[in-house]
């Protein structure tokens, strides 16, 4: 998974400076307009872009970046840990470290794919890991995995369908 996690985080470090830096955005939109058959296309959309990218701006500064970034780390972390103490009261003795990351894994895996929710990716990747490299049995690592979605997701749109209601 440190291959992934080295191209992710490249990736996303790449997409923050090419937003953050305007010479950066300046020097890859300035040639679209010249490229040939869509540069009269591309020539309509860079002034667009480049306007989206002023607004952006605001939104990646790192005061406004690195508090929800770290708030978001903990609150994902605390969700794997919850699926390790899930997995304790089942009998199973995974570590700690180990079931976070599972739950990690499963929940970025769930991203890639454009279902609501990360539905059935998450779950399959969950309990799979639990079972293949965790050497979790079967029939507790689906029973982990699904009071772990139940008490995350299905309890987030349980409350979410009662606010609707309110």
């Amino acid at each position: 998974g440190l291959v992934w996690a080295a191209v992710g985080a490249a990736v996303v470090t790449t997409i923050l400076v090419a937003v953050t830096v305007p010479a950066v955005s300046r020097a890859l939109l300035a040639p679209l307009p010249k490229l040939p058959v869509i540069g009269p296309l591309m020539a309509r959309i860079v002034p667009r872009v480049e306007l989206s990218l002023v607004e952006l701006r605001a939104i990646v500064k790192p005061v406004h970046l690195v508090v929800p970034a770290l708030l978001s780390i903990v609150g994902w972390s605390l969700e794997g840990v919850g699926i390790y103490f899930i997995l304790r009261g089942l009998g199973a003795s995974p570590s700690l470290l180990q079931t976070v990351f599972f739950y990690g894994a499963a929940t970025l895996a769930g991203a890639l794919v454009p279902v609501p929710g990360g539905l059935g990716v998450v779950e399959g990747v969950l309990q799979e890991s639990m079972v293949r490299i965790g050497g979790i049995a079967t029939h507790i690592a689906t029973a982990a995995m699904l009071l772990g979605r139940l008490a995350t997701l299905w309890f987030a749109v349980l409350l979410g369908f009662v606010a609707l209601g309110l």
